[in-house]
Formats: C-alpha cells, sequence, structure tokens
C-alpha cells in the first residue's frame, strides 16, 4: 500500500469511531410556550384610539389587545374634543379582561356655552329648539360637537353663531345685537342679497322693493324674503341696472347699461336703439311716476315713450343745452326736468324746454345763479318748490356742487356743509321731509335749518356711499348704497 492510500485509510477509521462514541437523540425538542393574555376594552361612543403604556396599539374601540404578559399596563383612550383618559388594567393568561368606558358618564368629559348679549334678554335657541333661556346664560352639559345657538330679541337682528364644544372648557362670547328699530341694512353677509354693490331702488304699488345691482341682476324683495332675477331672465348678460320707475299700471321700467326693461312681473319686453326710437342704450335715468308717458335721460338726448311710439329732444331739435343727461324728473304738476352733464337744468312745460344755466357758461334770461352745470338729482316737495342736486365741476370755472332751489321765480343755493357736494340722489316725503343721498352720507330735514346727518359712524348705514333713494307705501326710507340695502324705518 502506497503512503496516500495509508493516509486516505487512516482518516477513514478515525471518522468511524467518532460517529459510533456520539449518542443519538431520539426525543422531541420543547417548544416555549406562548403568552395569551388578553385585554379587551369598549368606549362609549366607540372610535377611541387605544394607547398601551403610552405607545399607540393601531386600534380603535371596540377591540382586544392579544399576546399580553401577565402583568398590569397603563391603557389610555384618545378622541378629538375629548380629554384623554387613562386607567390601569391587568391581564391574565389565557383570560379576557374587559373594560367599558363611558365618557359621558363623567362630568369632566362635557363641555359649556356661555351665551351673552348686548343688550341683555336675547332668547336662546340651541339647536333650532326654543330653550327658554335668556342671555346671559350658560348652556351645560354638552358633548363635545358642533353646535348651533340663535340670539332672539324683538327691535335687533338676530344672531345665529356656530360653537365647537370641547371636554370640559366653557366657550363663548359676548354678542352684540344690531339694533334694527331705526336702521336695518340687508346684505349678502346677513340676508338673501346676491351682492353688495347696488346702484338702483324703487318701491311699486303693492309695496315690494324692487332692487338693482351692479352685476347680479333684479332683486325682488317681498314680506321679508329677497328674491333674484337674473339679467339672463330677460335674455341679457353681463348688465348692470342703473335706475328704475314704476308707473300708474305698478308695470317696472328699468334703465340699464344695454337698453330699457318693461316688466310688469310675468312678462318683458327690451328696448334698444336697434328695435326701437330710444336715442342710447345706456339709460342714465329714467322716469314713469306721473305720466302715461316714460321718460329717459341718455348720453343722446332724452326720450319718451308713449307706450305705442317714441319722441327723442337732442340739441338739433330742442332748446336742451346738451345731449349728455344725467337726471329726468316728471312731478304733480306736469312738468318735467332735465338735468345735463355740464348744461345744467331745462323745464319742460308740454311745448318746449326752457333751460337754466350758471353764469359761467351762459348769460341773458336762462343764465341763473346755479352752483354748477352738472346735476344729478330733481326732486320736488308739495307746495311746488324744486330741489336740484349738483356735482361739482373740476376744471377752471367749474360749479361748487350742492344744493339749490327753484320756487318758480328765483334760484336759492344751499350748501350741505358737513356732507359731501356731490349729490347722487333726493326724495321728498309725503310730511315734505328731504332726504339727500351722498357719496358721503344721508342729509335729512324738513326746514333747512334743521339739518341731520348720518354716516356710517354714527347710524346702521354699513357705507357712506349712497347711489338712489326712495320711500316706501309705509314711508320707510330705501337706500342703495356701496355695501347693501339699507332700510331707514320712520314712525
Amino acid at each position: 500500500m502506497n503512503p496516500i492510500n495509508k493516509i486516505v485509510f487512516g482518516l477513514l477509521i478515525f471518522i468511524l469511531f467518532l460517529s459510533c462514541e456520539r449518542e443519538v437523540s431520539t426525543s422531541p425538542e420543547l417548544i416555549e410556550t406562548p403568552i395569551n393574555g388578553k385585554l379587551y376594552i369598549e368606549s362609549e361612543p366607540i372610535g377611541s384610539m387605544i394607547y398601551l403604556d403610552g405607545k399607540i396599539s393601531g386600534k380603535k374601540t371596540p377591540d382586544s389587545l392579544l399576546w399580553l404578559k401577565d402583568t398590569t399596563y397603563l391603557i389610555t383612550l384618545k378622541r378629538p374634543l375629548y380629554r384623554d383618559t387613562s386607567f390601569y388594567m391587568s391581564a391574565k393568561i389565557d383570560d379576557v379582561i374587559s373594560a367599558k368606558i363611558n365618557y359621558h358618564d363623567n362630568p369632566k368629559m362635557l363641555g359649556r356655552i356661555k351665551c351673552a348679549t348686548s343688550p341683555e334678554g336675547a332668547e336662546i335657541v340651541f339647536q333650532g329648539e326654543p330653550t327658554g333661556l335668556y342671555t346671559p346664560n350658560t348652556i351645560t352639559g354638552l358633548i363635545p360637537g358642533n353646535y348651533t345657538v340663535s340670539f332672539i330679541k324683538e327691535g335687533y337682528r338676530s344672531k345665529v353663531y356656530d360653537y365647537l364644544v370641547t371636554s370640559d372648557e366653557t366657550i363663548g362670547n359676548n354678542i352684540a345685537l344690531e339694533d334694527t328699530t331705526v336702521w336695518v341694512t340687508y346684505n349678502k353677509t346677513n340676508s338673501g342679497m346676491p351682492e353688495n354693490d347696488l346702484w338702483a331702488v324703487t318701491v311699486d304699488k303693492n309695496n315690494v322693493v324692487w332692487i338693482g345691482t351692479a352685476t347680479s341682476g333684479l332683486v325682488k324683495y317681498e314680506n321679508g324674503n329677497f328674491s333674484t332675477i337674473p339679467m339672463s331672465y330677460f335674455g341679457m348678460e353681463d348688465v348692470a341696472i342703473y335706475k328704475m320707475s314704476v308707473d300708474s299700471s305698478n308695470t317696472l321700467w328699468m334703465g340699464t347699461s344695454q337698453g330699457m326693461i318693461e316688466y310688469d312681473g310675468i312678462n318683458y319686453h327690451v328696448f334698444t336703439t336697434d328695435n326701437s326710437g330710444l336715442p342710447g342704450d345706456v339709460i342714465n335715468h329714467i322716469a314713469a311716476h306721473y305720466d302715461t308717458k316714460v321718460w329717459v335721460s341718455t348720453s343722446h338726448g332724452a326720450g319718451v315713450y308713449d307706450k305705442s311710439d317714441w319722441t327723442v329732444f337732442n340739441r338739433t331739435n330742442s332748446e336742451i343745452p346738451s345731449d349728455v343727461i344725467n337726471v329726468v324728473n316728471t312731478n304733480v304738476s306736469g312738468e318735467v326736468w332735465l338735468g345735463f352733464s355740464r348744461g345744467g337744468v331745462a323745464i319742460w312745460n308740454g311745448i318746449r324746454f326752457k333751460p337754466f344755466t350758471n353764469f359761467g357758461w351762459a348769460s341773458g334770461p336762462t343764465a341763473s345763479a346755479l352752483p354748477g352745470n352738472t346735476v344729478n338729482a330733481i326732486a320736488q316737495q308739495s307746495d311746488g318748490l324744486v330741489w336740484v342736486g349738483f356735482f361739482p365741476e373740476d376744471f377752471p370755472g367749474g360749479g361748487a356742487g350742492g344744493l339749490t332751489t327753484y320756487d318758480g321765480i328765483r334760484w336759492s343755493n344751499k350748501y350741505i356743509g358737513q356732507l359731501s357736494l356731490e349729490i347722487n340722489d333726493i326724495v321728498v316725503s309725503a310730511d315734505d321731509t328731504k332726504y339727500v343721498a351722498t357719496p358721503e352720507g344721508l342729509c335729512v330735514f324738513k326746514e333747512w335749518g334743521d339739518k341731520r346727518f348720518y354716516r356710517y359712524e354714527n347710524s346702521g348705514l354699513y357705507a357712506n356711499l349712497i347711489n338712489d333713494i326712495e320711500i316706501d307705501r309705509k314711508g320707510n326710507v330705501w337706500m342703495a348704497t356701496s355695501a347693501g340695502i339699507t332700510k331707514l324705518k320712520i314712525k
């Protein structure tokens, strides 16, 4: 046997020897028994996150925590708006330990709403139901969540607030109620108004208030409710309503940026320069109160519609000093007044116009000491005295603006003083009280020496800019402003 074979043979003998010496076990290996403690946790309300010893378990009530040791654990339940709830539970091997937590059995889980108003004594309505409580008071024992509370007091605008109640907290604040015994303003925030930028207002024979907006169409206010008629109803788009008037048959006439609309509440007809004798499509003012005819003022003259035909007055066929007419007014005496841009005023007596202009613009019998030549408003009181509102003219020789009166013989200039010299509108009530609308507030007077001034700061006006003004059948004054429609209650 060669040397290599001897070595291999020796290794085989050694391995066989070791195999014979090793003890071979035939019994099965021992397996460690798993821990099987179980905690079952419920809550009312359900859905609370379960934390075990400060660590999130990923489970929500009702659910079980499994494979727990025979020991005591800190359980914490968490849910939005509620206080955390912590307690100890001891797990037992091969047993189920249960716990149920009712949040609402713990008074500290409940919240409160403090109800306070200025003035006090407002009725508290909770979730739409009367509580029998009045401010100041506190609603207690509330399950965390969202609640609605209304505050109602006669003579004041009702307020509605939404509150988010959390555990063991008192929320609420002192709510200032808006006095509506004299002033009431309606806008997008507190009513059904579609927008706040309002340019026109009028009242029909049924005391329905009609409101013209800058972009949202025609608004109807009847029996305390607002409804909107979009301009698409009249086959028009992107149309502003500048002025409105109601005739003797209770038909509403609207002057818009794209023509005139006749509307009886159901049917309508649109007049434009394309389909009628209307002198211009932009209607600056409209008057239909005292005449069977409808008068409109445009930047291309005045138009008169007798329900069948049109007559147009301009510089080429009449005595008027300008074709740009800002305002038209008809009165009970049958006169028609036109107010011009840089042209003064003119009176139609049924045959011809008699113009009046500032001294700086004309001479002779028609020249008058007017405070300007740009007229925005005209109204007449019961004794025939006519009030005319002017607009300041910013150019050399331009008028100062303000008010003037005409008694059929002479002109008498007035200056409001505390408010703007820009007069946007004038109305006269049945008792000859004058209401003058300006961009800086409202002036009210019956006699010139007893003027009252109302602005945002000292009244229920939401804005000083008043574009149009009207008196309803009950004597209340309605104002179209840049911040909604304001009613001044007259008692």
